[in-house]
C-alpha cells in the first residue's frame, strides 16, 4: 500500500512539474532573443557624416548603410552638411535606400540658424525652424522612421554655447525656443533631439521637452550627475529612446583593453541606447569591423534585456545629488517647473506621460532655491502623496527628514556587498511581469564577487545571463536570500530571477 501511494505520489508531482514548467520558463525573458537580439528600437545607433551632395557622397553614403546593417546598428543619424539644393535630392536617395534596407534614419547637427549668433527674437527663430521643416515634410517622402535630432547652432562649440547660462536666459529659452521646436517639430510628424550640452535648461527638463534626449559619456563626478538627472527626467517622461553616446575613439583598441565594456556606464546613467559616433564614416578594416561587432552585440544584448521589464520609481527625486543610502532604490527625476504639468490622482501624482509617484524626495536646497516649491509639494501631500526631504539644518522642516534608509518609508529592493572594498559597482534594475532584472557592472579593473540579497527569496532559479557571449548560468541561492555573483574587471552581468 505503501508503495503504491508513493508511486501515485512521485507521479503527480511529475505531471505538475511538466504542466508548470512552460509558466516557470515563459516568467524569464526569451534566451533566444537575448543571444540574438530582434531589429528593433532597441538596437545601438550610429552618426555617419554626410559628406556633399555629389553622385561620389552618395555613393559613400550608400555603403555607410550597409555596414551598419551589416553591424547590427537600428538606427542611423546623417551628420549634415550646410544645406544646398543638391543636398535634399542626396538626402532623399538615402532614405529610399535606408527604407529598402530596413533601417530607421535621421539626420543630426542641422543648423537652426544660416547666421554665427544665436537667436534674438523668437519671430526669426519661428521662421527660420519652420522654413527647415517646411524643406523636411516637402523633400522625405520616402523617409522611413526621419527623426529629426540634435540641434546646434554654427559658431558656437559645445563648451561655449550662444547664451549665457543666467535665470531670465533659461525662463527664455523654456518659454520660447524649447516650446516651438516641440510643438513645430510634433506638428511636422517628426521626433527632436537634443544634448544636455545644448540648452540652458535643468538637465531632467531635456527631457520633457524632447522625445529624444542625449547625453555623452560621463568623465567625472558632475557629468555622472548631469546624465543621471537628464535619464531620470527622461524616465519621468516615459522616453523610449535616451540616447547616451560614446566618445569618438578607436573601437578595436577599447576591445583589447576592456574598456568598451565599462561604456555600459551610460546605461546605469539612464540612457536605453547608445549612440556611436563615427566622423570618418564606419571603416571597412576587418580588425576595427570585428571589433565593433562585438561592441555592438554588447550593448544590444543590454539594451534588449533592459528593454523586458519596466524601469521602477521607488521615488521622485526633486534636485541634485541624492544622499549615497538612496543608491539601491530606482530614482526618477524632475526638475521644479515639471511638477506643473503633474497632478495628484489617487493619493499618487500623475504626470501626462502616465508615470505615477506616491513617494516624493525633495532635497533641502532645492526648497531654498524655489520659494513656492514647499507650497507645491504641500498641496501634494494634503491629496494623500508621502512627501520627504533629505537632511537639512532647518529648526521646523517643511516636511519629514530622511537622513538614512531606516527612515525611508519602504526597504531597500536589493542589499550589495564586494568582497574586495576595491570593487566599485552600479546596479540598474527592471521590473518585468514577474521577477527582477539586474544589470551589474564593475568599473574597476580589479576582480571580485557581489554578494546581492533580496528582501524575499525568488519564486525560482536565478540566473547569470552573460552580454558579452550570451551565456546563462545558474546562480546557487544562498540562505536567506541572496547570490554570489563573479565580475571580472570592467564586467557586466544580468541577475535575472524568475
Amino acid at each position: 500500500m505503501n508503495r503504491t501511494v508513493c508511486f501515485l505520489r512521485d507521479a503527480l508531482w511529475r505531471v505538475l512539474f511538466i504542466l508548470f514548467l512552460p509558466l516557470s520558463a515563459a516568467a524569464l525573458p526569451d534566451p533566444e532573443a537575448f543571444v540574438n537580439p530582434p531589429p528593433d528600437r532597441t538596437r545601438v545607433g550610429a552618426v555617419i557624416p554626410l559628406t556633399g551632395s555629389d553622385e561620389a557622397a552618395r555613393e559613400t553614403a550608400m555603403r555607410q548603410l550597409e555596414r551598419a546593417k551589416s553591424l547590427a546598428f537600428g538606427f542611423v543619424l546623417f551628420d549634415l552638411p550646410a544645406e544646398t539644393e543638391g543636398f535634399w535630392e542626396t538626402w532623399q536617395a538615402v532614405t529610399k535606400r535606408a527604407k529598402q534596407l530596413r533601417l530607421p534614419l535621421g539626420f543630426t547637427d542641422f543648423a537652426l540658424l544660416n547666421e554665427t549668433s544665436a537667436p534674438t527674437a523668437s519671430v526669426q527663430f519661428s521662421r527660420h525652424i519652420n522654413r527647415v521643416l517646411f524643406q523636411s515634410q516637402t523633400n522625405l517622402p520616402e523617409t522611413y522612421g526621419t527623426t529629426l535630432i540634435g540641434y546646434h547652432f554654427p559658431g558656437h562649440s559645445v563648451t561655449n554655447p550662444p547664451w549665457p547660462s543666467t535665470a531670465a536666459d533659461t525662463n527664455l529659452w523654456r518659454e520660447t525656443y524649447a516650446v516651438t521646436l516641440r510643438d513645430l517639430v510634433q506638428e511636422s510628424g517628426l521626433d527632436a533631439g537634443l544634448s544636455v550640452e545644448h540648452a540652458p535648461l535643468p538637465p531632467e527638463e531635456v527631457g520633457f521637452f524632447f522625445k529624444q534626449p542625449i547625453f555623452p559619456l560621463a568623465t567625472n563626478a558632475w557629468e555622472c550627475e548631469r546624465n543621471t538627472r537628464a535619464g531620470g527626467g527622461a524616465r519621468t517622461m516615459a522616453r523610449l529612446d535616451c540616447w547616451g553616446q560614446l566618445p569618438v575613439e578607436s573601437p578595436a583598441a577599447l576591445v583589447t583593453n576592456r574598456q568598451a565594456f565599462a561604456r555600459v556606464s551610460l546605461l546605469h546613467d539612464g540612457a536605453t541606447r547608445i549612440l556611436f559616433p563615427f566622423p570618418e564614416g564606419i571603416s571597412s578594416d576587418d580588425e576595427t569591423f570585428r571589433a565593433l561587432q562585438t561592441l555592438c552585440t554588447f550593448f544590444n544584448r543590454c539594451q534588449w534585456l533592459l528593454a523586458q521589464g519596466d524601469p521602477p520609481a521607488d521615488f521622485l527625486y526633486i534636485g541634485e545629488n541624492p544622499p549615497d543610502f538612496l543608491v539601491p532604490y530606482a530614482l526618477d527625476r524632475a526638475a521644479p517647473a515639471m511638477l506643473q504639468s503633474a497632478r495628484p490622482k489617487q493619493r499618487d501624482l500623475l504626470f501626462p506621460s502616465g508615470r505615477r509617484y506616491p513617494r516624493l524626495l525633495v532635497q533641502s536646497g532645492a526648497l531654498r532655491e524655489h520659494p513656492g516649491l514647499a507650497a507645491l509639494l504641500n498641496r501634494y501631500r494634503t491629496a494623500g502623496i508621502t512627501v520627504g526631504q533629505t537632511d537639512t539644518d532647518d529648526a521646523s522642516p517643511p516636511f519629514p527628514v530622511w537622513r538614512d534608509a531606516a527612515d525611508l518609508p519602504i526597504p531597500p529592493p536589493y542589499r550589495a556587498t564586494p568582497d574586495n572594498t576595491n570593487l566599485l559597482f552600479r546596479i540598474t534594475r527592471r521590473k518585468p511581469a514577474s521577477g527582477t532584472i539586474l544589470l551589474v557592472s564593475n568599473t574597476t579593473g580589479e576582480s571580485g564577487t557581489l554578494r546581492v540579497d533580496f528582501p524575499d527569496p525568488p519564486k525560482g532559479s536565478v540566473e547569470c545571463w552573460n552580454p558579452e557571449d550570451g551565456t546563462r548560468v545558474p546562480l546557487p541561492l544562498l540562505p536567506p536570500a541572496g547570490v554570489e555573483l563573479p565580475l571580472p574587471p570592467f564586467a557586466s552581468r544580468f541577475i535575472v530571477t524568475p
